[in-house]
């Protein structure tokens, strides 16, 4: 059975924003997932990380070096964003 859960079953958890960059951890009540979403507003992109919830303050606190270690690929060097694809 495929069964679609719409946005507004995410409840926000915590937010953080510095620079033009919000992170944004994020639980779905309906599933128990949990996930990172990560807005660069400098560079119009965004991204999200599926996470298990032992990892989740860890991936909120450093997205990019989580995404780095399940093997996201990241833009030019200096960028702070990865490639659009979702981890």
């Amino acid at each position: 059975m495929n069964t679609s859960f719409p946005n507004h079953a995410w409840s926000e958890l915590a937010l953080r924003e510095n620079d033009g960059l919000a992170v944004s951890l994020l639980w779905n009540r309906a599933t128990g997932r949990v996930k990172v979403a990560v807005d660069d507003a400098q560079l119009g992109d965004h991204f999200e990380i599926n996470v298990p919830g032992a990892d989740a303050l860890a991936a909120f606190h450093h997205p990019f070096a989580y995404a780095a270690k399940l093997g996201a690929s990241f833009g030019d060097a200096g960028s702070r964003a990865p490639e659009r694809s979702t981890v």
